[in-house]
């Protein structure tokens, strides 16, 4: 009778070879798309990018490539369920599903490192890199534990036979229950004796000299007892190799298993975020005061654009929601004024400007912002004009809306950035496109530096009917209109000598490629404001500052002017707005103080005659407008002044709580040069340092000439008439005129309860002018 073969002949798919040979094929493959793709051989391709990113055309198909083969993989586990024998590929055996099973996770890895592109060596954390390195860790410790499958199993057969350690552990018991029985009713001696011997598992010939200690037939009973001795000993050591072997082939799935849930809970979490979502589909602000990945930290910018973001944190805009004086006017104003106004608007319209995105996300209205939700972003939240207002807004500009609820809705919250470049290099962190409002961007600065507000709700903004406080962008399309040629960026952006945008993006792991030079602009906002409470801020950007002041003004000593008695010197001094596209002082005017300076000097270079001569720098200017007016409430806070200084020529403006418009002796209203109307003291109204909806800026009155001192328009010039009284012998030979400016009066400060600045204020000179008199 012929003998029978106990082995067959293996199928095709129960090989490994067609596995592996279709896996590298696969991968070989995918290798030279992406190859092919990162060459850039098919960037003049719409549908093809310059390099492989995730949320690229290429790279979704690699993602989604990536999740089949994952499915295909993960099918291994329905085998036992019902599938294997119904499917035409589960008729095959298990080996051919357990090949297909390494394999397809093996693709899937590799297909999902592809997809994930260079951008996947980087520190930054997302979902998709959880669920990569979940997968990894999936498909290493499955490798690991196929490896252990077809190594342990022939060692275990040869060592301990099966796997049964609870058969060998049973085994060693039933023994133990054998000793004891032998050992029933022994002597002393011979209990003694088997406890060393159970102890210390003695050789033969110790055994034997220590049987003969015992008598009789104890002897042969000790004998039997260690022989039983030595076999459950055996029968235990079985067990624990037979533990040890069964840990090695089950004790990965402590990781495989666990690794696969996270996989699986990564991958939908990575899909909701990486395509944006909650941004999508929640409302902004529906989770108070998160954003839910719709916007990002300038921290996070900084990453790619760490000098941007740097020239950025020295910005006034940096510090709009934080800036003591902020906080302090601002909840003042909330708590006293639009308290009972209605909301969103005007109860926010200081911290909508402020602060657009903390606005958007939470409705709190007092600073700084704060929300109740655990999933607050308290830092995101007060950011104030940060990287993402700007870059993540794409509305309709509108003179001051920004001060309104409405602006909001010109935010995209998501990966889509919007700058002015029509060719932007592709990255790892957000989507780049050209926006027509980064064509002119002044139209942005027009949201928030007109602060404006509809009262009568008739669609217009007018000085008198409505609440006026800046005009900043009405004041530079005046100067455009008059032939000017600079915008707010020439000024307040200027060039700088980097010519990447991104300096700090590693290529091509953040940054697809090298990208063309650019003309980058300062992001320091430069002004003639700067953070008090910040000194760093402050004086790493003291340079800047004091450049732009002095080419703001020029002073004029007017020749024809000057004449000189024995008993006085009389001269004017001409001041003209010849270096910015808007009112000098511009801005919320009430509040910059920019004056002139002006010393008498005899021979020895002592001052004979002065006006606007500060002692010190938290000194007050001793205006009149102040120290003469009983009834304003500012004269408790000033500092330095014992009598007012009736020629000083000061062109700070003067808030009031109440204003209304100047009519002339016929009634009619009194313009000004662009057909606004000008305000006037209302009855009864006061200086005041926290706007009312009611509030307006009028000029100061000079005592000396009692004409007003107003900011000076663009391309305007004025000239000041001074007259000093000279003392008997004294003679003058020298004048000497500064224009000087300071961001915030020091009473002002004070008033406002936040007097410890005082002390930061700079005092700059701005221009000078001297003269030798004859």
């Amino acid at each position: 009778m012929a003998a029978t073969s106990l082995t067959r002949r293996l199928r095709f798919f129960e090989r490994q070879w067609p596995w592996l040979a279709c896996a590298a094929l696969a991968a070989l493959v995918t290798t030279g798309v992406v190859a092919v793709l990162d060459a850039g051989l098919l960037e003049d391709y719409e549908l093809f990018p310059s390099i492989t990113r995730g949320y690229t055309f290429t790279g979704v198909l690699l993602g989604v490539s990536s999740l089949v083969l994952c499915g295909l993989s993960f099918f291994y586990s329905l085998r036992k369920r019902g599938l294997q024998e119904q499917l035409p590929f589960g008729k095959s055996t298990m080996t051919a599903w357990l090949w297909a099973h390494v394999y397809f996770g093996l693709l899937a890895l590799f297909t999902a490192g592809a997809h994930a592109g260079y951008g996947l060596i980087s520190l930054q954390f997302s979902a998709g890199k959880l669920a990569f390195f979940a997968l990894f860790g999936v498909v290493v410790s499955g490798l690991v534990w196929r490896v252990i499958y077809a190594v342990v199993p022939r060692l275990a057969a040869r060592d301990v036979g099966n796997y049964s350690a609870n058969a060998s552990t049973a085994r060693a018991e039933s023994l133990s229950v054998e000793i004891e029985k032998l050992t029933a009713g022994g002597s002393p001696r011979f209990h003694e004796l088997k406890a060393w011997a159970l102890a210390s598992n003695p050789t033969d010939i110790q055994i034997r000299q220590a049987a003969a200690g015992l008598l009789g037939e104890e002897q042969q009973r000790f004998i039997d007892v260690t022989a039983l001795s030595v076999t459950r000993q055996h029968a235990l050591d079985k067990a624990h190799k037979q533990s040890r072997y069964a840990l090695l082939l089950q004790g990965l799935r402590v990781a495989h298993v666990p690794l696969s849930i996270v996989f699986l809970i990564a991958v939908p979490v990575h899909l909701v975020f990486a395509y944006d979502v909650p941004a999508r589909v929640l409302p902004l602000g529906a989770i108070s005061g998160s954003s839910l990945g719709g916007f990002e930290t300038a921290e996070t910018c900084a990453n790619c654009h760490a000098a941007t973001v740097t020239e950025w944190r020295r910005s006034m805009h940096a510090h709009a929601l934080t800036s003591p004086v902020m906080v302090a006017q601002s909840n003042q104003v909330l708590a006293q004024i639009l308290a009972q106004a209605s909301y969103p608007d005007p109860k926010r319209v200081c911290v909508n400007c402020h602060g657009p995105i903390g606005a958007a996300l939470t409705s709190g209205t007092s600073l700084p912002l704060s929300a109740d939700s655990a999933l607050s972003e308290t830092a995101l939240l007060n950011e104030g004009v940060s990287c993402a207002v700007c870059h993540q807004w794409d509305g309709k500009p509108e003179t001051a809306s920004g001060g309104l609820s409405r602006f909001q809705d010109g935010l995209k919250p998501g990966h889509s950035y919007f700058g002015p470049l029509g060719d932007p290099v592709g990255n790892a962190f957000h989507h780049s496109e050209a926006s027509t409002t980064f064509r002119e961007p002044e139209q942005l600065c027009r949201n928030c530096h007109s602060v404006e507000y509809d009262k009568n709700g008739d669609g217009q903004l007018h000085r008198g009917t409505d609440l006026v406080l800046q005009t900043l962008f009405e004041e530079w399309q005046d100067y455009r209109r008059s032939g000017g040629a600079a915008s707010c960026v020439n000024c307040h952006m200027p060039l700088v000598a980097e010519t990447r945008a991104a300096e700090h993006a590693d290529i091509p792991f953040e940054q697809d490629g090298e990208a063309p030079r650019r003309q980058v602009h300062d992001h320091s906002f430069v002004g003639a404001d700067y953070p008090l409470d910040d000194r760093a801020a402050r004086e790493a950007l003291r340079p800047a500052r004091e450049a732009l002041l002095s080419h703001a003004a020029t002073l004029t000593l007017l020749p024809e002017s000057v004449k000189s008695s024995a008993d006085s010197l009389s001269f004017a001094i001409g001041v003209s707005n010849t270096g910015t596209g808007h009112n000098l002082p511009g801005g919320f005017a009430f509040v910059r103080q920019m004056w002139l300076e002006v010393a008498i000097l005899d021979g020895a270079g002592r001052a004979i005659g002065r006006s606007g001569v500060l002692a010190s720098i938290a000194d007050d200017l001793c205006d009149s407008s102040i120290l003469d007016d009983a009834q304003n409430p500012m004269r408790a806070f000033l500092k330095g002044c014992t009598e007012s200084d009736p020629l000083l020529v000061n062109f700070q403006q003067m808030l009031l709580d109440v204003s209304q418009p100047k009519h002339g002796p016929d009634g009619s209203a009194v313009l000004d040069r662009r057909g606004e109307p000008l305000l006037e003291r209302a009855p009864g109204a006061v200086e005041t340092v926290i706007q009312h909806l009611s509030s307006g800026a009028i000029p100061r009155v000079r005592p000396f000439d009692h004409k007003p001192t107003a900011a000076l328009a663009a391309g305007e010039a004025h000239a000041f008439p001074y007259r000093f009284a000279l003392s008997a012998g004294v003679v003058p030979k020298r004048v000497r005129v500064r224009l000087m400016f300071r961001s915030s009066p020091p009473y002002f400060l004070r008033a406002l309860g936040v007097a410890g600045l005082s002390e930061s204020l700079e005092v700059t000179e701005m221009a000078r002018v001297e003269a030798v008199l004859q």
